[in-house]
């Protein structure tokens, strides 16, 4: 996702004009139980976690963490041909949609 999407010049500017991005690194500080909006999520990081495989993915949550705007989908690194992380247009269509269900 960072080699595609996350330079891309349009989405960088999106990021930084209308969103506040937050990296949660779960391995190192357990899952952000505070943001209920993405709660789903745990139990995919726990059944993967186990494994030690990677899940680049990312959700657009409102202001208070517990309503879900937008998802990307499945980031599995397997999943590169459909997976919305990979493809700028797509990752942009995806903010887009964050921002038009959050006015």
């Amino acid at each position: 996702m960072q080699g595609s999407s996350l330079s891309d010049s349009k989405i960088i500017g999106l990021l930084n004009s209308k969103f506040i991005p937050l990296y949660a690194d779960v391995d190192a500080y357990g899952f952000p139980e505070e943001i209920t909006a993405i709660k789903k999520y745990k139990f995919v990081w726990k059944a993967f976690s186990k494994n030690k495989w990677g899940i680049a993915t990312s959700a657009v949550v409102d202001s208070s963490g517990k309503r879900l705007l937008a998802e990307s989908g499945s980031g599995f690194f397997w999943e590169w041909k459909t997976a919305t992380n990979y493809y700028p247009d797509r990752f942009l269509s995806y903010l887009q949609k964050a921002l038009s269900k959050n006015s």
